[in-house]
């Protein structure tokens, strides 16, 4: 896939105008496909990674169900978070525990954002 006339952070931290291939989920020299994309006026960043995140969309780790985690994940990605560690809020013991145990087990689902560890 092509993104056409796309505003892209480069690996310089600066901002430049032109096309960005894309395939699969990285970057690529040549496109796979024939499509394209014009971004004109848009900008391209990587996606973004939320290190401390207690809840979104109504969901919380501390629910302590798959199903908050894959609110949480699903809402996340629309924002451009990529990835994230789900937060325990002050809690008992066993709710701690259970959080933790939640997440270590959560399966990441495809077009959502990516649970990578957990911060308690």
């Amino acid at each position: 896939m092509k993104l056409k006339n796309a505003v892209y952070f480069t690996p310089d931290c600066t901002f430049t105008a032109g096309d960005l291939i894309i395939h699969g989920s990285r970057f690529a020299s040549a496109a796979d496909d024939k499509e394209e994309i014009d971004c004109k006026s848009l900008y391209a960043i990587p996606g973004l990674i939320d290190i401390h995140i207690h809840g979104s969309a109504g969901h919380e780790l501390c629910d302590c169900t798959t199903e908050a985690l894959d609110g949480m994940a699903q809402y996340l990605i629309t924002e451009g978070i990529t990835s994230f560690l789900p937060t325990t809020m002050t809690a008992d013991e066993n709710t701690t525990k259970s959080a933790c145990r939640i997440a270590g087990a959560y399966k990441n689902r495809e077009h959502a954002s990516e649970v990578i560890g957990i911060h308690v």
